[in-house]
């Protein structure tokens, strides 16, 4: 990684090596990683490394609290005798609790970071997210003209059941190469400005949570999700159902469809959606 936080970090020890460094962090309730540089200097922090400023240091590497890894992914820095669901000659192991540490060079944290090392070939990626979470696969779909885009949403064809519950979404379901929802926890709805030319069918649910068969947070008297056969940003209720029941075409029940209004109107299910996000920088 070679790079140094600027912000002042929680405790600066000289240490004998990564490991001691490692095991003050662990001892500490407050510490999500450390920075450790070969000279046996150790920093550890508070914050997640991805609201930190970085400047170069040559010698430093980062790691920072992790719960699942890949071996030829991740390196593992503590390891816990006991604690292990698998053995080390697996090649996908995950751990019985998040106490180790994951080195963060190196590693793609959206769709982005993997545009810049694939040089723009569209499909499905490992990433960490920036927040030091566990390693995820994405649908990553890159172009020329448009940049890389993250997708957290697709409909192609009805094969996947869109009707379930709260946790199934926040768990995420599906086929990255088909049909699916991913895995997020941001639930709560924040937009820019709209741009386009299919209308603006989603303004209305802006700052809604998310509301499904078995989780009503929405502002109506009965539970939108249930009522219009599906999971969204629900208010009194939709302009807009992309989780709704898959009709292809044209359907006489109103607004249970994969509906947007201001297109096709609440009689018309479409055949085809996508949700993507990517870094507002870009």
């Amino acid at each position: 990684m070679d790079l140094k936080p600027v912000e002042i970090p929680t405790q600066q020890l000289n240490v004998s090596s990564k490991m001691v460094c490692s095991t003050k962090c662990y001892n500490d309730v407050t510490c999500t990683g450390f920075f450790y540089n070969y000279d046996g200097r150790c920093s550890t922090f508070s914050a997640r490394f991805h609201s930190l400023t970085f400047v170069n240091e040559t010698g430093t590497q980062a790691y920072e609290h992790g719960g699942r890894f890949h071996q030829d992914i991740w390196t593992v820095e503590r390891r816990y005798e006991g604690k292990w669901d698998c053995n080390m000659t697996d090649s996908d192991c995950s751990f019985l609790q998040e106490d180790i540490f994951v080195e963060v060079s190196g590693v793609p944290t959206d769709c982005y970071d993997v545009m810049l090392s694939v040089a723009g070939t569209s499909g499905v990626y490992t990433i960490v997210s920036r927040d030091g979470g566990a390693p995820i696969n994405v649908s990553c779909e890159m172009s020329s003209s448009k940049g890389s885009w993250l997708v957290i949403q697709r409909r192609t064809n009805g094969l996947e059941d869109f009707y379930k519950k709260w946790k199934e979404y926040k768990d995420g379901f599906g086929d990255l190469n088909n049909e699916f929802w991913l895995e997020q926890d941001y639930f709560r709805l924040s937009l820019g400005d709209y741009s386009g030319d299919a209308g603006d069918s989603l303004s209305q649910q802006n700052g809604y949570r998310f509301t499904a068969k078995d989780v009503d947070v929405d502002t109506s008297k009965s539970n939108c999700a249930r009522k219009y056969h599906g999971a969204w940003w629900y208010e009194n209720c939709h302009d807009s159902n992309l989780n709704g029941q898959y009709l292809r075409g044209t359907h006489s029940s109103r607004a249970v469809g994969v509906n947007w209004r201001a297109w096709r109107g609440y009689n018309y299910s479409l055949k085809r959606t996508e949700m993507k996000i990517r870094p507002m920088q870009f």
